[in-house]
């Protein structure tokens, strides 16, 4: 089958873009198309959106007779939906589509979940050979010989024939079957702990290894012996084509949608320059093609990416600070930034360069101020070694806290960090310190 994607990459990223091997599904031309046709009718092209620091940015389209559909984008070399949600059909993309950039990174828009709720029907498929996960009408059904009892022959995932899966934990096996365990003995409902609430062992041994009891669990209990993949399928597949595409494409193609990224927000200079520690190797390939930025794509136009987070944040950040370096000092003394050491962006003393960061806009940048952080820590040292649990994630918040967007900072932090929430191009580098080579560009 032919890789099918809805993805968009960048010009300068297309020479390095392959295949490889992949497992594919009928489905997932539906599932491609619709994607394709919703991402015609955003406001922006997927490649058009301003950057997130988490790498995914949310949108919404009206569809008349869908209602509202949220959709999530993924940002990156491979520009994709990555999440469509409506109120009766969902769809999350993270399954391998053939393509890949550079044998690094691999283009991800293929489904791996469906959720149709009109047919009570989720359907899970995997990159690899784990098998097909079905649930229809609130049981589990699959072709993986490793989840389900009585089935273990090679290349059960290609099989047609779905076999319900036995759970064997109270949290995830289906609850409304608990009067039947009850009736049969498999179930204490006197125990303290929900995990050994069903009696899992037991019911594996004398009902899922033998066949004949198991076809009487599965009539008493109302369950059908199998079900076919291919009938599932096909049955998602008619209502995904019939009840959702067709809606989509009965609407207009968004005729004004913007192929560009906004406008950046401009760097308020008042700040000045921003200091950073670089990965060496990094710095190194920059040399080799004697600082030439236009010679640089992908991924090694960034000098430095994100590394370390923060209490409360789901986002990573470069931490950077102001002030004057000091080269008569030791290198890892040039320049403090408050709250880091060089050890949490992951690299031993020999691997850091530090870098002066002239920043080409204004987004994805924050500040915190460390002050309260050193204040509270310095007070529970004076009774304590080391911090308790509470008292960490105390002195944590504390900084977190003050997190702001630089646009809205006013200076008032007595130990501003600034953080930035995307990577930095070497576009952006305007002075590397090394204790060799001084290079200024």
């Amino acid at each position: 089958m032919n890789n099918i994607s809805h993805s968009i990459v960048s010009e300068e990223n297309k020479d390095k873009l392959g295949s490889e091997s992949f497992r594919a599904y009928d489905i997932d031309e539906v599932s491609n198309n619709i994607c394709l046709e919703i991402s015609k009718r955003l406001p922006r092209r997927l490649d058009a959106y301003k950057h997130s620091p988490d790498d995914f940015v949310k949108d919404n389209i009206l569809i008349p007779g869908l209602g509202n559909i949220e959709v999530t984008i993924s940002q990156g070399i491979f520009n994709y939906i990555f999440k469509i949600q409506s109120n009766d059909f969902y769809l999350w993309n993270c399954r391998q589509t053939g393509k890949d950039w550079n044998k690094f990174i691999r283009d991800v828009a293929n489904p791996s979940e469906i959720n149709i709720k009109p047919l009570d029907l989720e359907i899970k498929l995997y990159n690899d050979d784990s098998g097909i996960f079905v649930k229809k009408d609130g049981f589990t059904f699959t072709n993986s010989a490793v989840r389900y009892a009585g089935r273990g022959y090679k290349g059960d995932s290609y099989r047609d024939d779905l076999h319900w899966m036995y759970k064997d934990c109270v949290g995830d096996y289906d609850t409304k079957l608990e009067p039947i365990f009850d009736k049969l003995g498999f179930l204490d409902k006197e125990s303290k702990d929900p995990r050994e609430r069903f009696k899992s062992f037991i019911f594996y041994s004398q009902i899922i290894k033998n066949p004949h009891k198991l076809t009487e669990f599965l009539d008493m209990a109302g369950i059908p012996h199998q079900l076919s993949w291919n009938t599932i399928k096909n049955s998602a597949i008619d209502w995904m084509k019939n009840e959702f595409l067709e809606k989509i494409l009965r609407t207009p193609i968004n005729q004004d949608q913007k192929i560009t990224l906004p406008e950046k927000t401009p760097y308020l200079e008042k700040f000045g320059k921003l200091y950073a520690w670089a990965d060496a190797s990094k710095i190194k390939k920059f040399r080799e093609v004697n600082c030439d930025c236009s010679k640089l794509k992908g991924f090694d136009k960034n000098a430095i990416t994100q590394s370390r987070g923060l209490f409360l944040s789901r986002y990573s950040f470069i931490y950077c600070g102001q002030g004057i370096v000091d080269e008569s000092k030791d290198r890892k003394e040039y320049l403090e930034i408050p709250g880091m050491t060089l050890c949490q962006i992951g690299l031993s003393e020999d691997d850091k360069i530090l870098v002066q960061i002239h920043p080409n806009s204004s987004d994805n940048i924050f500040v915190i101020d460390n002050k309260p952080y050193e204040d509270y820590t310095e007070n529970a040292f004076k009774t304590n070694f080391i911090l308790s649990k509470k008292q960490f994630e105390e002195s944590e918040a504390l900084r977190a806290k003050t997190l702001i967007p630089l646009t809205e900072y006013d200076g008032s932090y007595k130990k501003p960090v600034f953080l930035i929430a995307r990577p930095v191009t070497f576009d952006e580098v305007t002075k590397i310190f090394d204790n060799f080579v001084e290079q200024r560009f």
